[in-house]
């Protein structure tokens, strides 16, 4: 395999290397025990890589699994994160979508599905930018970082977008509940 970098240095790591391979193996393992399902777990294996990749010649030889581990440790924390959160604001919309059909018209599921309709659409209406952030984080289930990085913001900026964003679905299914 050609090395992905011309700089060489004793503290690379290349695909090439036998610890590579032993490190990769190890890092499935510690994620796979943990229930994670086996698309996330390269996905995080590989995200592991990538963060080492970054700082690999700051690393000593010897250092590098247990920096590996370092990061496969935060990255399964911010997984955790991200799918408590991703839960939570599902339950929010369901119930918010919930509530808001059965005050429209009743009860019932046909009035569930138009409330789902009708969130769909108050969502449609949003900005480009508020849109596509409620759109990684509430559908894809990105994390902040994730979508901060695909839209080439800080986590920070997605925050407050996601913050405008609720706070504009809110009214927009207000007006639409008076009218």
């Amino acid at each position: 395999m050609k090395k992905l970098d011309n700089r060489s240095s004793n503290t690379d790591l290349g695909p090439t290397d036998e610890p590579y391979g032993n490190l990769w193996s190890a890092l499935a393992r510690f994620f796979a025990g943990r229930n994670i399902r086996r698309d996330d777990v390269e996905d995080l294996v590989q995200d592991s890589f990538l963060t080492y990749w970054a700082k690999r010649g700051r690393i000593e030889k010897d250092k590098v699994r247990p920096y590996l581990f370092g990061i496969a440790k935060k990255l399964l924390l911010a997984k955790g994160r991200q799918v408590s959160k991703t839960k939570r604001i599902e339950k929010e919309l369901k119930q918010t979508a919930q509530t808001w059909s059965v005050t429209q018209s009743g009860s019932g599921s046909d009035t569930q599905a138009e409330g789902l309709d009708q969130l769909r659409e108050a969502v449609a209406q949003l900005p480009d930018r508020l849109r596509h952030v409620i759109n990684l984080l509430y559908f894809e289930g990105c994390s902040e970082a994730e979508a901060a990085r695909r839209l080439g913001l800080g986590e920070a900026s997605i925050q407050v977008y996601e913050w405008r964003a609720r706070a504009r679905l809110r009214a927009i299914m207000e007006k639409d509940k008076k009218s």
